[in-house]
């Protein structure tokens, strides 16, 4: 008898974005509302998508991330997914079909409670919220001789928090009623957009009720005009940081939700940052400093090199390597230095200035 022998291959990346489309289109189907990256993603993955399709390229290397260059960002997928339920009963019915899904593939399921979610002020609603986190794994091609490979999902779910008799029954209606990511919270204009379900049967992307900035009081014209500046954006990983919070750790959380925006394979440029990123050609001039973290020459005859451009005193423009000014604010953020004159944590640029993101917003036209 003749024996066959059959070469399985697996794409990890093809794989990966089918699992986080089967996962949002479960969440979506139980009346969950996706918010963040996942949202952001899928509007740069399906423009750029769109672009590989309309210079009719090869799809048979669609999945090579080194084919076009120009189209790179259609192969882009999420560092996870967020999804808020309103209605406890369809968080459960997503986290049980979940489950199910996950136990086809010899997977595991696992959920815990996110105990920093309230220290992080994460919404100045949020004691009406509660967030769980779900870690999933799944094993894809196992055989007798080949134990397959490993896809991991992170899912943060949001869900509001059963009434109790702690809790102001009119409020709390009110805030079940309408509530939405980010929950008046905004961090970034990137993350504007929600993904749902609607009635009549489509899966929609639109602008989140909830930012908690100028955009909610826009009228429909005004705003739809807005978006498309957004999502110009978007597809150029290019945004502004938009965060108000007046709490003692600020300063914390807004220096946390940047560094996660700058620090990934695709970094973005946040415009109205007291810092930005650039190359050496942006420079018109030799660059006669030294980095003021590592004490050595930041002029490079590499014209692509991208360097840090500190501008907290506003007088002269300080320079640094990128690489040692992210470990620098990586140590700033943790050391959570408290200003003895407003008792709040502060973030200090490399020369002892504050950085102020708080302050960020105010720079934003919203016109």
């Amino acid at each position: 008898m003749e024996s066959k022998t059959i070469l399985l291959k697996i794409n990890r990346l093809r794989e990966k974005r089918s699992l986080f489309n089967q996962v949002k289109a479960m969440a979506m189907n139980n009346k969950g509302i996706l918010f963040g990256g996942v949202v952001r993603d899928d509007i740069i993955g399906k423009h750029y998508r769109q672009q590989f399709i309309k210079k009719n390229l090869d799809y048979d290397r669609y999945w090579d991330s080194d084919y076009d260059e120009n189209t790179k960002y259609r192969l882009i997928i999420p560092n996870d997914i967020d999804v808020f339920f309103r209605c406890h009963n369809n968080s459960i019915s997503f986290q049980n079909k979940l489950r199910e899904f996950v136990k086809g593939f010899n997977g595991s399921f696992i959920i815990t409670d996110d105990i920093v979610f309230k220290q992080l002020d994460y919404s100045k609603v949020n004691r009406f919220l509660t967030h769980k986190i779900i870690n999933i794994n799944i094993r894809l091609g196992r055989t007798l001789f080949d134990n397959g490979i490993t896809i991991n999902l992170k899912i943060d779910l949001i869900e509001i928090i059963p009434v109790n008799s702690s809790i102001d029954n009119y409020e709390y209606s009110q805030f079940a009623a309408k509530a939405e990511p980010p929950f008046n919270n905004l961090d970034f204009l990137c993350n504007v957009f929600v993904m749902e379900y609607t009635t009549s049967g489509d899966y929609i992307t639109r602008i989140s009720n909830a930012t908690g900035t100028p955009i909610d009081d826009m009228i429909f014209s005004e705003k739809l005009a807005f978006s498309v500046k957004i999502i110009n954006d978007i597809i150029n990983f290019r945004t502004s940081f938009v965060r108000v919070s007046e709490s003692y750790n600020a300063e914390y959380v807004n220096c946390y939700r940047i560094l996660k925006m700058i620090d990934r394979h695709y970094s973005w440029s946040i415009v109205n940052l007291p810092f930005r990123i650039i190359t050496i050609g942006d420079i018109e001039n030799k660059i006669e400093d030294d980095c003021s973290v590592c004490l050595e020459s930041i002029h490079s005859d590499d014209a692509s090199k991208q360097i840090v451009e500190v501008n907290t005193y506003k007088i002269k423009s300080n320079y640094l390597h990128k690489s040692c000014f992210l470990r620098y604010l990586y140590k700033e953020q943790q050391l959570k230095y408290l200003n003895p004159d407003t008792n709040t944590i502060e973030c200090r640029c490399p020369f002892r200035g504050f950085f102020n993101f708080k302050e960020c917003h105010k720079k934003i036209s919203y016109e």
